[in-house]
């Protein structure tokens, strides 16, 4: 398979979700939270922007989060704050799909289609991650967010906020998503024999069409059409986008309704992203 890459590679660490024997006791160990920022195109802006949201993740009194930095070159002092992962570390097999990806995109598309392809780049002990943008702010705590894995189906691997904007009307309401706030099931998304890896595929040979200048998030709106299973829908609270580039559409307040708890607010129009 082309992507049966992390199987092959050592485990880094033996399962974070498990039970360790102490005499008599079994202490729980809980997966920790990992969170991943991508950066690309040598910007120091960038980067201070993931190092503020960061900063404004962590909250007194809750446990340690773990924070990873992927970009295309090595910025110091990085480390003091996260990990860094260079994509030019990826096996071959997923830069040759990204290679494919950047002829069926356009614009910041192919910068976008990294994402996908996290999996390969981020160590086998990392089960999950939650990869999310700059341009956010949380009103309550990651750790909130982070638990939503737990009502993931046996069968989800990404989780995705519908995207409040018309924008995927050909593909209709279900299959629209936002890719601000991205829940990856890493572990999933791996499995060489698995529905993801088998879309992932597909697609790269542009079987799914062009996929454009939105990358990812148009990439998952065609998979999710194709095989929806594989998506766990996050609540809109989770994901609440603030762009109104389609304020005069005839159903821009009924796609922005949401009534669930705002957990995190996503500026994604230039006018709202300071």
């Amino acid at each position: 398979m082309l992507l049966a890459l992390a199987t092959a590679a050592p485990a880094l660490a033996t399962d974070i979700i498990g039970a360790r024997a102490a005499g008599a006791m079994t202490e729980v160990v809980e997966d920790p939270v990992h969170v991943v920022f991508l950066v690309t195109g040598g910007d120091k802006k960038r980067v201070a922007r993931a190092l503020h949201l960061a900063r404004h993740l962590q909250r007194p009194g809750e446990s340690p989060i773990s924070f990873h930095l992927v970009s295309d070159e090595a910025w110091s002092g990085v480390e003091s704050w996260s990990t860094p992962h260079l994509l030019s570390s990826m096996p071959a097999a997923a830069l040759a799909l990204h290679a494919n990806f950047s002829k069926i995109t356009h614009g910041p598309g192919s910068i976008y289609m990294w994402k996908p392809l996290l999996p390969w780049l981020l160590p086998t002990a990392i089960t999950r991650a939650i990869v999310l943008d700059a341009d956010l702010v949380l009103t309550r705590s990651v750790h909130e967010l982070w638990a939503q894995f737990d009502a993931f189906s046996t069968e989800a691997a990404v989780g995705l906020a519908r995207e409040q904007a018309p924008s995927y009307e050909k593909l209709g309401p279900e299959a629209a998503v936002n890719g601000g706030v991205q829940l990856l099931h890493l572990e999933r998304m791996r499995s060489a024999d698995g529905v993801y890896q088998r879309e992932l595929r597909r697609c790269a040979t542009g079987a799914c069409g062009d996929i454009g200048y939105l990358g990812d998030q148009t990439l998952y709106a065609l998979m999710k059409e194709r095989t929806p299973l594989l998506f766990h829908t996050l609540p809109c609270g989770w994901n609440r986008q603030l762009s109104v580039h389609y304020f005069h559409h005839k159903r821009f307040k009924e796609r922005h309704e949401c009534r669930s708890s705002c957990g995190l607010v996503h500026g994604n129009q230039p006018a709202f992203k300071g």
